[in-house]
C-alpha cells in the first residue's frame, strides 16, 4: 500500500526510529508501482514513478553521506531514470513492474545503512520472489535459476534470527523455498508463479516477527 506521511512515520519508528521516511516512502511506492503495474493501472503507476523521482532526489545525498556504497546509488539512479520511462512509453505490464521492482533491488543495501528492527534481507527476498513472479508471467524461468540460489542464500544468513522468534515460520519458509526450487526445476510456470507467491506470503509473516 501507498505510504502516507505518517505511515512512513510509523514504519520508521518500527524499524529503530532511523531509516529516512523518503526511504521507507520510495520502497512502499515500488512496490505499490508493481503492483499497479500488474494491474494495468497505468495512471497510478505513473504516480508512484513521480513519488519516487521526487523522494529520490531528496534523499541521494542523504544515503551517500550515510555510507551508501557509489554502485548502489549508481543503480538506484539508473534504475529511477528507467522507471520515469516505463511511466511514460508504451511498455507492456511486466516492463513496468520489473521498473518498478528494479528499485526495490536497491532496498536491501540502502536501508542495512540504518540497522532496522525488520531484517534488511527481507526486501531482497521480497525483490528476488517478484522477480520470479515476472519471470513466469514473461513464460521463461531462466532467471529464476540465480534468484533461487539468491534467496536460499539470504535465508541462510537469516533463518537462525527467524527460528529464534518463531521455529515454525523459520519451518515453513524453508518448505516454501524448496516448493518453489521445485516447481522451477520442474519448468513449471504455473507452479512456479504461486511457489514464489507463497514465499511472498510467508515473508510477510517474518515481518510481522519483528514488528
Amino acid at each position: 500500500m501507498r505510504l502516507l506521511p505518517w505511515i512512513a512515520l510509523t514504519l520508521a519508528a518500527c524499524t529503530g526510529g532511523s531509516v529516512p521516511s523518503d526511504l521507507t516512502a520510495v520502497e512502499g511506492a515500488a512496490e505499490d508501482g508493481y503492483d499497479q503495474a500488474l494491474a494495468g493501472d497505468r495512471e497510478a503507476f505513473g504516480t508512484e514513478a513521480t513519488l519516487i523521482a521526487h523522494a529520490w532526489d531528496n534523499l541521494r545525498s542523504v544515503v551517500e553521506a550515510d555510507g551508501a556504497p557509489e554502485q548502489t546509488l549508481t543503480l538506484m539512479d539508473s534504475s529511477v531514470a528507467s522507471l520515469a520511462t516505463a511511466a511514460t512509453d508504451a511498455e507492456g505490464a511486466t516492463v513496468r513492474a520489473r521498473a518498478a521492482n528494479a528499485v526495490s533491488g536497491c532496498m536491501d543495501d540502502l536501508f542495512t545503512l540504518y540497522h532496522p528492527k525488520v531484517p534488511s534481507e527481507l526486501l531482497e527476498l521480497d525483490y528476488r520472489g517478484r522477480e520470479i513472479i515476472l519471470d513466469a508471467l514473461d513464460v521463461t524461468l531462466v532467471g529464476a535459476i540465480t534468484d533461487v540460489q539468491v534467496m536460499d542464500d539470504f535465508w541462510g544468513t537469516l533463518r537462525g534470527r527467524v527460528t529464534r522468534k518463531d521455529a515454525d515460520v523459520a519451518s515453513d519458509f524453508t518448505q516454501s523455498l524448496e516448493d518453489l526450487r521445485g516447481a522451477r526445476d520442474s519448468l513449471d510456470v504455473q507452479a512456479t508463479q504461486d511457489a514464489a507467491n507463497a514465499t511472498l506470503d510467508q515473508i510477510d509473516v517474518i515481518e510481522d516477527l519483528f514488528r
